[in-house]
């Protein structure tokens, strides 16, 4: 076995002393100086390949950095400008594109006056002495409510209240028409524990309580239970003429007499 073969490669680097190790079949004393040159003379050949490889490595990956950098750069500035587009445009959509109770007189005709406005997730309502005007607020499409082409008690509304859970009370002078998102139907003296069908006012607390204003009373609704509070049954009535309901900041009730 010539153990010298293995430094074989290492030898080109020394033709003399290469050739005489060649020869040999067997390592010796003599060649040991060899072997230690040429290692040493290996490894500056390995460290200058290396240096090299590596100086062109490191060009290479500056210059692809630099590279993905400029395609970052441009991706995260059109990534932005993309971003602000589609947000305005999305924003104008939901936002500016709906209906608000400030369009309300651009679908009511100059000779109807306006007596209530209210408006859900859905729809703007617009009472007035003719009857109710329902927009859809995303495409604006309006239907005209009256005692004529629907159950509406009377064309006289007084009032409106979107009420927490979606339902529509709309208050008249003949009596109550609730829309409870599928269907109209009438609330009145007849089917209800209502005073009388005069509506004045209709609003809903904090406390999910609808409060109808009449002129013989205030009629309290909770949980589908009518209650009739007057100057009988609650002293703090002042006065059983309910001019107009509100609520305060809070939520509370505000009685105007």
């Amino acid at each position: 076995m010539k153990t010298i073969n293995i430094f074989a490669p290492l030898a080109v680097l020394n033709n003399a002393n290469a050739f005489s190790c060649r020869t040999n079949s067997a390592l010796n004393y003599t060649c040991a100086p060899f072997i230690s040159e040429n290692r040493i003379e290996f490894n500056m050949v390995s460290m200058n390949m290396w240096n090299r490889i590596y100086k062109k490595t490191e060009t290479t990956s500056s210059y692809n950095e630099e590279s993905i950098w400029s395609l970052n750069f441009i991706s995260t500035t059109l990534f932005k400008k993309c971003s602000a587009t589609v947000a305005l445009v999305l924003l104008s959509f939901f936002s500016f594109g709906k209906v608000t109770i400030n369009d309300a007189n651009k679908f009511v005709s100059p000779s109807s006056k306006i007596t209530a406005l209210a408006q859900s997730e859905k729809f703007l309502w617009i009472g007035t002495e003719n009857g109710v005007v329902r927009v859809n607020r995303k495409n604006e499409k309006v239907v005209y409510l009256n005692a004529s082409n629907s159950k509406l008690p009377s064309n006289n509304v007084t009032s409106i209240c979107v009420r927490r859970d979606g339902n529509v009370w709309i208050g008249t002078a003949n009596g109550i028409l609730r829309y409870d998102k599928f269907a109209y139907v009438i609330v009145n003296t007849e089917n209800s524990l209502l005073s009388e069908n005069e509506i004045t006012s209709i609003v809903e607390d904090r406390h999910n309580t609808l409060w109808i204003g009449t002129h013989t009373g205030l009629v309290r609704v909770h949980k589908s239970k009518f209650q009739v509070l007057n100057q009988k049954n609650s002293p703090s009535l002042t006065s059983d003429n309910i001019v107009s309901l509100s609520t305060d900041e809070s939520g509370n009730l505000c009685v105007n007499k």
